[in-house]
């Protein structure tokens, strides 16, 4: 595994590696951990203003590329698998220049897209301008970071993916996607915008990912009416806006899309965080509704945390509501072993990181959530601090034990939550010793009275964790 992320305020230590850069403050770190989440290096960067790391990806040599600004230019760097700088590309100019996706070629080249708010991105002395104030632009870079082409609009590519053929696609701004072949060409573009005047609408796509053979799976908010490759979409009066999620076709066409529409008039769909494909051409996007939405026939309320999953033709697999007690999550990845999603993002500020396991068939099977304030500023790593839950025998019926362990001392929460969130039962309040403790729910509510059957999550809260473990009660 390799991380990137930003750390800043002063002396500290990262996974037990210590830095102590006073000036300036803000730093960007990469690390690469063995499976059992070991550290095997840490590298540290640094900047005058701090860094925005935008992308990352790995080639099948183990070398890593990342993209991003430090507020100022924008940079696309090639590592070797010790974390080495292999080279680094700068995206200068007058404005505000950015590098916003990076991907590998079969071949060991690099795609990157690159943006710039003022007029023109430098790259040595080259210029790339689109004729515009805007200019987005796709960038092909070779094995030893020489730039072999680029293609430049007025459009930012948000995401840049290359399939297994070396053919690009560039998902541009919003509504856009074009597509190149090896050496550059464009020879399609697929515009999701109503160009006939069926409705003046347009699909709003925030996210994509690159799935087999080089299809594109995206989802966002559909405006409006448009129709498109043969498929007629559009909102139904009195709402805003819906979710839509897609598949195009690596020759540009449409493969499906489907919606996912408010329940009630006037409101809006909301957002999403991420998109991730398994080999199979199984999607998955994590977002969040603004107000209560039907995702064929399951009702999600508002202001929720959804993770949806639709097979390779469209159609839903599954809609599941992956948090208990408010963890805020943004990513989502999918595991090569058991196909199972690992979602990780932030909870009570950016000091705790979050994380959460959901199997194929949408069911949560454990999650976490670790402060790392205090093991930063100690020296120790963060993964010292985890506890750990369980629960058996598990389906129960009509007594279940729960077992915890705690690495130290220190405050105990134990509840039972329902699959909405609500809380059913406390079964352990106050200080408790450091090492393994237990507890037994019996069914039943913080009243007496007997639960019914179904999913429930029993939640411990100890320091800055938080563990979830679900548990099913039949009858």
């Amino acid at each position: 595994i390799v991380a990137v992320g930003g750390v800043g305020g002063g002396p500290a230590s990262l996974f037990g590696v210590p830095f102590d850069y006073p000036d300036p403050e803000f730093h960007y770190f990469m690390s690469k951990h063995a499976p059992d989440g070991s550290v095997l290096w840490v590298n540290f960067l640094q900047a005058q203003y701090g860094i925005r790391l935008r992308g990352l990806a790995i080639d099948s040599n183990g070398n890593f590329a990342t993209c991003g600004d430090d507020y100022d230019n924008g940079f696309v760097h090639k590592y070797d698998p010790e974390g080495n700088l292999l080279w680094a590309s700068v995206l200068g100019g007058a404005g505000q220049e950015t590098a916003t996706s990076v991907d590998f070629a079969p071949d060991g080249d690099l795609v990157a897209g690159g943006f710039s708010d003022y007029g023109a991105i430098f790259i040595d002395s080259l210029e790339i301008n689109a004729g515009s104030f805007f200019v987005g632009a796709t960038l092909r870079y070779g094995p030893n970071g020489d730039l072999e082409w680029y293609d430049a609009q007025p459009e930012s590519p948000n995401h840049v993916f290359i399939a297994p053929g070396g053919e690009i696609t560039a998902h541009e701004g919003l509504t856009r996607f074009r597509h190149f072949d090896a050496s550059g060409s464009a020879d399609w573009t697929k515009e999701f915008v109503d160009a006939q005047g069926f409705g003046q609408g347009f699909a709003r796509f925030t996210h994509s990912a690159r799935g087999p053979g080089g299809d594109i799976f995206a989802a966002g908010e559909l405006v409006g009416s448009l129709e498109i490759d043969g498929f007629v979409l559009e909102n139904l009066p009195g709402h805003c806006t819906d979710f839509i999620f897609a598949r195009i076709g690596s020759d540009g066409i449409l493969q499906w899309a489907t919606l996912a529409r408010p329940i009630t008039d006037y409101d809006c769909a909301g957002q999403t965080f991420d998109v991730a494909v398994d080999g199979q051409g199984n999607s998955f996007v994590l977002g969040e509704t603004a107000g209560p939405m039907m995702f064929d026939g399951t009702a999600v309320p508002a202001l929720t945390v959804f993770l949806v999953s639709h097979d390779p033709a469209g159609n839903q697999n599954f809609v599941c509501l992956p948090l208990v007690g408010g963890i805020g999550l943004t990513t989502v990845a999918v595991s090569p072993f058991n196909q199972a999603l690992l979602l990780g993002g932030m909870v009570d500020g950016p000091q705790t990181v979050a994380g959460i396991s959901i199997d194929p068939e949408g069911d949560a099977n454990h999650g976490y959530v670790v402060s790392v304030a205090s093991p930063l500023a100690t020296g120790v790593s963060a993964p010292h601090a985890v506890a750990r839950l369980e629960a058996y025998p598990n389906p129960f019926n009509p007594r279940v034990t729960i077992r915890y362990s705690l690495p130290y001392g220190g405050e105990v929460q134990l509840d039972i939550h329902s699959v909405d969130g609500a809380h059913v039962r406390s079964l352990v309040r106050g200080y408790r010793a450091g090492g393994a403790e237990t507890a037994a729910w019996d069914g039943r509510d913080a009243r007496g009275r007997v639960v019914g059957s179904g999913v429930y999550f029993a939640v411990l809260r100890a320091g800055g964790t938080r563990l979830v473990q679900k548990v099913t009660l039949l009858k």
